[in-house]
């Protein structure tokens, strides 16, 4: 409150972009944003003109999404964050988190599109503890979805807020509260369509569970996490039983159809499509070892613990994948 562009710069902070009033600090690198209004001029997230002059605090958090995220302390200073004062919260977001609430401060919020999968990675994080979305706040989003804006967010942007919402422990809420408000098919509509069958869903959302939950200090697992838990949620694809030559053609070309609305890393769709090549294959090893040992009682035997050279190697053998070194991550 109260600065402008030519403190922040002589007080040795970085400008983050032309355009926009946020700043990184010169020790920590946390983010510093001057108060502002933005006013929407155009589609889409980056639809914005931006103000600083005169902004009075009230002014500043009426334009941040939700009620929790629209509280603000006074400091010491930029250079010492030690608290003076008591909690400034014109909008209740203290009551908000309370209640355990996610809920928008005001019309406004429609405004901005990308905040309509926020909304629902905030649900994720706070899934655990029993956070919900306020009705009011899932029309908007409902609204928002069916105006068409969300077809103005770039394809980088879904993807990062998607990658984020992945991070999280509870990954599979983030597409649960789109696809039950039916916002889902607007940005993924492969994965809307086949999560049509809820026990398909169901099946998914379990497994990026565990994926979620497992934890693996190993740093090819830390790395690729993400590239797992996406092969994990495009399993949807899979066809029922080992593919024939059309169902891998049907799979392919719809997961050619997700990478083209997401665009992820090169890491990411060869892991996934890793992942739909050869799961029958895998999983048949699995059940066959099984079988044999149907009877033992101790882990090993009962195909918990395969060695990973019989797993992959009717994968490596393959002249597709002979000595690529992304099958082995599967």
């Amino acid at each position: 409150m109260g600065a402008t562009q030519s403190t922040m710069l002589d007080a040795g902070f970085t400008q983050v972009g032309a355009d926009f009033p946020v700043f990184l600090h010169p020790k920590s690198h946390h983010e510093y944003a001057l108060a502002r209004l933005e006013r929407k001029t155009g589609k889409g997230y980056q639809g914005f003109s931006v103000d600083t002059a005169g902004v009075s605090l009230e002014d500043d958090l009426l334009r941040r999404d939700l009620t929790i995220n629209a509280m603000a302390i006074q400091v010491v200073g930029l250079f010492d964050d030690t608290p003076v004062g008591a909690v400034i919260d014109p909008y209740g977001g203290q009551q908000d988190l309370a209640d355990k609430l996610l809920r928008h401060i005001s019309p406004a919020f429609a405004e901005d599109p990308l905040r309509v999968l926020r909304v629902a990675r905030f649900y994720a994080r706070f899934y655990a503890q029993g956070f919900h979305v306020h009705t009011d706040t899932a029309r908007l989003m409902q609204a928002i979805a069916d105006s068409g804006e969300l077809h103005h967010l770039s394809r980088e942007r879904i993807w990062t807020e998607s990658v984020k919402a992945l991070g999280e422990t509870h990954a599979f809420a983030y597409f649960e509260l789109l696809d039950d408000l039916g916002i889902l098919v607007k940005i993924l509509p492969d994965l809307a369509l086949a999560w049509q069958n809820r026990t398909l869903r169901t099946r998914t959302f379990q497994a990026l569970s565990r994926a979620c939950t497992t934890k693996n200090s190993e740093s090819h697992q830390e790395k690729f996490a993400i590239a797992i838990k996406f092969a994990l949620l495009i399993s949807a694809f899979l066809p029922t039983h080992a593919p024939s030559g059309t169902a891998n053609v049907a799979a392919n070309t719809t997961l050619a159809r997700t990478f083209d609305a997401l665009m992820p890393p090169n890491a990411v769709k060869t892991l996934a499509s890793l992942f739909l090549a050869h799961y029958h294959t895998v999983s048949g090893i699995i059940t066959g070892l099984s079988l044999c040992d149907t009877g033992k009682s101790d882990d090993t035997a009962s195909g918990r613990f395969i060695d990973g050279k019989t797993l992959l190697s009717p994968c490596l053998n393959t002249p597709k994948h002979t000595n690529d070194c992304a099958i082995i991550l599967l």
